[in-house]
């Protein structure tokens, strides 16, 4: 009977605890990246993706959609996930004209290890 009860605890410990644990592989949209030389490729990959022209609101839905903190007021969203010992981060920033699309994009890749 208490193996039993662990299996149940066990999964409700996961859900609990879900949110805490490090996403371990990055974002979609950055998915095949050269960590070593991603802030010479990230900059251009987000400029591909959203160019001059896209409502903000897509750009803000896809970025959501693939786990980005999206912070509207400020104009920026981050991701991150873990490999190993590193932590590694993504942040995208972005402009937009009076009609709400994309006027430039950019961002930066942060590697943090100990």
């Amino acid at each position: 009977m208490i193996l039993n009860m662990r299996k149940p605890c066990a999964a409700a410990l996961m859900v609990f605890l879900g949110g805490c644990l490090p996403i371990e592989k990055p974002p979609p949209i950055a998915e095949d990246m050269e960590l070593s030389i991603a802030n010479e490729e990230w900059p251009p990959r987000l400029a591909h993706r959203f160019p001059p022209g896209t409502p903000e609101a897509e750009l803000v839905t896809t970025l959501r959609s693939q786990g980005f903190i999206i912070d509207r007021s400020k104009k920026t969203a981050k991701a991150e996930w873990a490999n190993g010992v590193c932590n590694n981060e993504l942040d995208v920033g972005w402009q937009t004209n009076d009609l709400g699309h994309v006027v430039s994009v950019g961002g930066r890749y942060f590697p943090v290890c100990p």
